[in-house]
This record gives C-alpha cells, structure tokens and sequence, in this order.
C-alpha cells in the first residue's frame, strides 16, 4: 500500500485511543515517532487491543492497527511504521454522545496545548475576520465541517485534533489524534 492511499485511510477510518486524565504520556499511550513497531505490538497486546491482522501482514503493510470496544467506547489505534519504526500514529475514541466527546476534546486539548503550546490553526476559534473571508467564499459549512486543531511542530512533525460525527456507528462522536512525522527524503 503506498503512504498516500496508509494516510487516507488512517484518517478517514481509523484512529487510536486516547486516554481521558492521565499524564501527557499516555495521551500517546507511551508512544512516540521513533518507537519499535514489534514492542509496540507487544505492549498493544498486553493491554488487551485486539489486533487488525497478523503481526508480520501488517508489518509488510507499513501500519499497525488494532481496536478495543467497551460498553461506553469503541477505541482504535494506527501506528505507521517505516524500517520497524513508528513515524505516525492515530489515537481515537468514540463515544455514544456529542457531550462526552466535547468533554474528551478540552480534556486532551488541554493536556496537548500544555506539551506543544497554543495550535497553528484552531477552526473552533477562527476569529471575525478569518469567518467573514469563510462567508464571503461560501465556505462556512466546509470550514465548520473541519472541526480541527492542528500543530506544527520542529522538523516537520505535525500533531492534530480532530472531530467526526459518524451517524452510522454505534458509538458514533470519535476524537481522533495524529502524531506525523514526515518521511525521510529518498534518496537518487
């Protein structure tokens, strides 16, 4: 699967979970670019995530996926992985009601301004003038649509924030966060 079609579908399926009140560190699960993709498969399987596939069929796929679902929650996590070392991952949770998941969002929102400061671009607070340019071009509904709030960080490296409704599942309101880090260049 080439990094393209891994990153679509990253972030329009899946997502990893995140976990309310806890330190910085296990918003990310402990986990970070840089990590080894078999310990972080240990460590999933020890927690009790169900896996997507096979350990060396998602390997040779370049992404590790897995899921745990509870009464409350149904939680996924991605990791892409280059030469056995995660270079993104995708936390997220999804909760029966738009209440909870708002209140799962300030909760991390909080935790990852703490780490990273304020975002680059936050569509929740895009201020007077940035939503009359949205008016004026018609892109109200898209840009409120986005629900987004994104970081950039040295290097490269991106984090983000985002919301979906997913009428469709059951729980449906998911909070979904990215950590990228951006692929080395190829080489001639």
């Amino acid at each position: 699967m080439n990094p393209q079609c891994r990153k679509i579908l990253r972030t329009s399926l899946l997502g990893a979970i995140l976990f309310p009140a806890l330190g910085w560190a296990d918003i990310f699960g402990g986990v970070a670019p840089g990590d080894g993709c078999r310990d972080v498969y240990a460590m999933e399987i020890a927690r009790g995530a169900e896996p997507g596939l096979p350990l060396e069929k998602m390997l040779h796929e370049g992404m590790l996926a897995f899921q745990i679902q509870d009464a409350n929650t149904r939680r996924a996590r991605l990791y892409d992985c280059r030469d056995n070392k995660v270079t993104g991952l995708v936390r997220s949770i999804a909760f029966h009601t738009k209440a909870e998941q708002r209140h799962h969002l300030k909760t991390l929102r909080e935790k990852v301004e703490a780490r990273f400061g304020p975002p680059d671009l936050d569509t929740f607070n895009l201020g007077f003038f940035v939503n009359t340019l949205m008016w004026l071009e018609g892109m109200t509904d898209t840009v409120a649509s986005l629900q987004t709030v994104y970081w950039s960080l040295p290097e490269g490296e991106t984090v983000s924030l985002v919301l979906s409704h997913r009428p469709h599942q059951n729980p449906g309101y998911v909070v979904m966060l990215n950590w990228d880090k951006p692929a080395p260049p190829v080489k001639p």
